[in-house]
């Protein structure tokens, strides 16, 4: 069989999808339920002049069971173990090695605290919890400045700087009247690293009927990014910009993600009005497709947005 070619994946992938959303809604519908039982929220059959009293059983439960549940994953044990395959010395280090590198990584992330929470929290609260790890490349840019510095202290500051970062460009200079100088720096310095992510319900995929992760047709994530992140990830300018915008229904977002938004006093408006600050849906996608042609499906990762 010939490999596929890009419009034969987009329509195996679309129809894949619309089953997994097809799934979600009712999904997040149940999950919507949940956390109103969990907020106490109004139950929409009250009736006037009697009782409006809601049960918070659900939210006292779960709130009794977190610290409890945090401390396994949290405490002082490792959050994954490695078993050596054998009792060969070089086996056991391996295992030992991963061990810790793979902790480090996990307990090193930025609001790591918070993220384990979530998810455990999450599974308490609706119908699953779900992380995602990734990596990624992306390029980190800023801008500095510098006042008051000798020549000396000019030069052993460019040379550092260079040291630390993958381009420096000096964007601003002065001379003061005292012989030292202002200077500004734009720094870039390219970041590779391994990220754990919350997935919200409303955001999650999985094919209908999937009994795992593992055996399903789909499964992903429907995410939010400007453009401008998604050029700081290695994507080029020309791809992102024929991405299309995130139409304003789909900002308005579900139910679900309402009652979360309204649970943390966020508030979704949008102030920045630039191309680099439009946002466009993306779907972070593992698919079961015979991408290649030779009759067994593989699992692929796909990357989404609009038909692009």
């Amino acid at each position: 069989m010939p490999k596929m070619t890009e419009h034969e994946l987009l329509a195996i992938v679309g129809d894949a999808e619309r089953d997994a959303l097809a799934y979600n809604g009712q999904f997040l519908q149940e999950n919507q339920d949940l956390l109103e039982r969990y907020l106490g929220e109004p139950y929409g059959d009250e009736v006037e002049g009697q009782s409006q009293v809601i049960s918070t059983d659900v939210q006292d439960l779960i709130e009794s069971d977190m610290p409890a549940l945090v401390r396994v994953f949290l405490g002082v044990n490792d959050v994954i173990t490695f078993e050596p395959q054998s009792s060969n010395p070089a086996d056991e280090a391996e295992a030992e090695e991963k061990t810790k590198y793979v902790n480090w990584i996990i307990q090193n992330q930025e609001d790591s605290y918070k993220i384990i929470h979530d998810w455990i929290k999450d599974a308490l609260m609706q119908k699953a919890g779900v992380l995602k790890v990734v990596y990624q490349e992306r390029e980190d840019v800023r801008e500095v400045e510098y006042d008051g510095l000798n020549e000396v202290e000019l030069m052993q500051l460019v040379e550092d700087l260079q040291n630390e970062a993958d381009k420096v460009e000096i964007i601003g200079q002065n001379e003061n009247d005292d012989l030292t100088y202002y200077v500004q720096f734009k720094i870039r310095r390219k970041i590779k690293e391994f990220v754990l992510l919350n997935v919200p319900s409303d955001e999650f995929l999985i094919s209908r009927n999937a009994r795992s992760v593992e055996t399903a047709a789909l499964v992903g994530d429907r995410t939010v990014k400007t453009r401008s992140e998604l050029i700081a990830e290695g994507f080029d300018y020309d791809t992102v910009a024929k991405l299309p915008r995130l139409a304003k229904s789909s900002e308005e977002g579900s139910g679900i993600r309402a009652l979360r938004h309204k649970d943390s006093g966020g508030d979704d408006e949008d102030t920045l009005n630039s191309w680099a600050s439009e946002e466009v849906e993306l779907c972070d996608l593992y698919v079961q497709v015979d991408y290649d042609g030779d009759g067994i499906a593989e699992r692929r990762h796909i990357l989404k947005s609009g038909n692009v």
